[in-house]
This record gives C-alpha cells, structure tokens and sequence, in this order.
C-alpha cells in the first residue's frame, strides 16, 4: 500500500541530504516554509519518503533515513503542520530512485520526496 500511496501524488519537493548526515540544508527551509504553506492552504496528509543511497549496510541506511524523516517532520510541525497529518514512511536504499550497485553513493537517492494526500 505504500508504493501505491507513493504513486498517487507527485512530489511536491524533493529535499536531499550530504552523506552520512541527518542534518537539514540551508537551502532546504524556504522549501518547508513552502511546503507548510501549502498544507496550510490545502490540508489532507503530508506524506514523507524517505530514501538512501546504497554506500553503507541496509540496517544503517534505514537508521539514517529514520533520521531524516524524523528531523523533516520535526521542522514541518514547528511550521505548523500537525504531527497527525504527516505520514514518514522509510524506504531505506530499497525502492531507490536511481537503482545503483551496492556501495554506490548517489546524492539522488539520499532525498525525502514530500506529497500532499487527500
């Protein structure tokens, strides 16, 4: 049901994440600011994918995705936007947007796609 949920709606942002950090961008906060914005004007749910490349094992690639998904939603409810519309959803490095061997570091898949859901 996730993929599907993942499929309804194109992303409305995209925010990507250096290697190895959890740590939002600088260039990242207007995006949420925009995001936040457009929930507000919008509703429904806010649903984050979190992804990663495939650099590290699969348990820490999920750990670290865990972590950007949490730090996304922690700035998105200092927005505004309530805790019980966001819906994090890791992936880890499986379902990755660029498929790549294991060991590969590809910055497109160290991103969270942000979807609004009715």
């Amino acid at each position: 049901m996730a993929a599907d949920l993942a499929t309804a709606q194109p992303p409305i942002d995209m925010l990507f994440f250096d290697w190895g950090r959890t740590e939002l961008r600088p260039e990242t906060l207007p995006l949420l600011d925009a995001v936040a914005a457009r929930w507000t004007s919008e509703g429904g749910r806010l649903a984050i994918d979190g992804y990663s490349d495939r650099s590290g094992s699969a348990a820490t690639n999920r750990r670290i995705t865990v972590r950007r998904l949490s730090g996304i939603t922690a700035a998105l409810v200092a927005r505004g936007v309530p805790r019980t519309s966001i819906i994090p959803r890791p992936h880890g490095e499986q379902d990755a947007p660029v498929p790549t061997e294991d060991g590969v570091r590809e910055v497109q898949n160290r991103r969270v796609e942000l979807r609004l859901t009715p």
